[in-house]
């Protein structure tokens, strides 16, 4: 999919999807402008890193390890955009909302908040705490997998197969890391249960 993103601007689908989108603005431009804030690459960079650090402060040091070895992804990210440095939709086939400079694919934010987001969605349904607590953070992660890319192609910033790369290039890096905290978990290892 990236070397193909590599080659076309966009692919067959996209204008049409990223005109639909845009046209069926559900959350709106000031929640997408919102979204797109808290669902920087930084801010989800700082939100692993704040999962590390909970999970340490826990007593799960290889949920810990193993949650810190997404970080790189937030770099993988940067390098797969210079590699395939496809350019933004053009103002000619979708309205843009929001400033950028960067290359379009992988969607950045996309890929973050997915990481950021299935990692929290995760451990809210592994460790067991108080509802008041996991409710909102699930709900954050819920918004960072599914609101994220929908204000990316609102905002006429990304296009659709933007989106899937960022989903795609996160799934690569997320499902082997919780497969293995899986694995861990259910191994009957108390002294380090997830």
């Amino acid at each position: 999919m990236s070397a193909w993103a590599a080659q076309a601007d966009h692919f067959p689908a996209d204008v049409a999807v990223g005109r639909w989108v845009q046209a069926n603005d559900v959350p709106g431009r000031d929640l997408g402008r919102f979204l797109r804030d808290v669902g920087s690459t930084p801010a989800s960079l700082a939100i692993v890193a704040l999962v590390v650090v909970a999970l340490l402060a826990l007593r799960r040091p290889r949920a810990a390890l193993l949650s810190a070895a997404i970080l790189p992804a937030f770099a993988l990210q940067a390098l797969l955009k210079l590699a395939v440095d496809r350019p933004r939709p053009s103002l000619d086939l979708l309205d843009r909302h929001a400033s950028v400079t960067s290359s379009s694919f992988p969607s950045g934010h996309v890929m973050s908040g997915t990481l950021a987001g299935v990692l929290l969605l995760y451990l809210c349904w592994r460790i067991p705490g108080p509802l008041w607590l996991r409710l909102p953070i699930a709900t954050w992660g819920l918004g960072a997998v599914f609101l994220q890319p929908w204000a990316a192609v609102s905002l006429g910033v990304h296009w659709p197969s933007d989106v899937l790369g960022g989903w795609v290039w996160a799934a690569l890096v997320l499902i082997p890391v919780l497969y293995t905290i899986e694995r861990l978990a259910t191994s009957g290892d108390a002294q380090d249960p997830c």
